[in-house]
Parts: structure tokens; C-alpha cells; sequence
């Protein structure tokens, strides 16, 4: 092995691939088994770096929907529903074919929407939670000089 090869070896980039459409149905399934587990293990690690929730919902093209981070997800959902007065929910919970959302522009649309929603109430809840420490801490000032 020549000194050329070798520390050509030692210096490999990642390349990058160009992003197409699987068009083997079969393969296509494999990829998205592989990819969906490495996304899920991404936002894992995101949130355990950053110590925040994190989730993650992916569709197949068949519209089967996986997620990561369940917890965080119906968190938000009875959040939504209490913030709405929606009381029965199970529509936001339905299988996409139910909800009507096999359409990727509809889908895109609903995300967006619930993305737009999820950002109004995380605003809500960090105003609350300011308004709530600024309470606890004044109330604390004052008994604290007491005996």
C-alpha cells in the first residue's frame, strides 16, 4: 500500500447522497424502517442533550403513522383539549385514513396547523410559568423576614 493510499483512507468525508424517491415498493419499506428508528434515536438523543421533550410522528406511504415520544404527544393533546373545550379528542387520535389525512397537502396543512397551535400554547404555558415563579418568589421575600 502506497503512503498516497493511506492517508487517503485516514481522511474519508461522509458523502452526500442525493435525496430520491425509493421507487422499489419493498425497498422503500426498508428504508423507512431503518430511517424512522435512526430519526426516533436522533430525537432521543436531542432531548436527553437538551432536556426537553421531544416527539416525532412519521407516515408511511400508506398512511400508517409511527411516533416517538408518546408521552410528550398526549401531553399536548389533553393540553389542546382543555385549551379548546374539545372534551372528546379521539379525533386528533384516529388512524390518518380516518382523519382524512392519506392526502400529503392535507397532512401538511394539519401538521402546520398543530405545529401553529403547539407554538401559541408552549407561549401560554411560559407566561403562566413566569407569572407563577414572580408569585412564588414575592410571596417568599415577605415570609421569609418573619420569625
Amino acid at each position: 500500500m502506497s503512503p498516497e493510499s493511506s492517508s487517503s483512507s485516514s481522511k474519508k468525508k461522509r458523502r452526500n447522497l442525493e435525496m430520491r424517491v425509493v421507487e422499489n415498493a419493498k425497498r422503500r419499506r426498508v428504508t423507512f424502517a431503518k430511517r424512522r428508528q435512526g430519526l426516533f434515536s436522533k430525537a432521543e438523543e436531542l432531548g436527553a442533550v437538551c432536556s426537553s421533550d421531544v416527539a416525532v410522528v412519521a407516515f408511511t406511504s400508506c398512511g400508517k403513522a409511527f411516533s416517538f415520544g408518546d408521552d410528550a404527544i398526549r401531553r399536548y393533546l389533553r393540553l389542546a383539549r382543555e385549551h379548546d373545550g374539545n372534551q372528546d379528542g379521539r379525533e386528533e387520535c384516529g388512524s390518518v385514513k380516518a382523519t382524512g389525512m392519506e392526502d400529503p397537502v392535507r397532512r401538511l396543512r394539519f401538521l402546520e396547523e398543530l405545529r401553529r397551535k403547539a407554538i401559541a400554547r408552549a407561549e401560554d404555558l411560559a407566561q403562566a410559568r413566569a407569572e407563577a415563579t414572580a408569585a412564588s418568589s414575592s410571596n417568599g421575600s415577605t415570609e421569609a423576614g418573619e420569625p
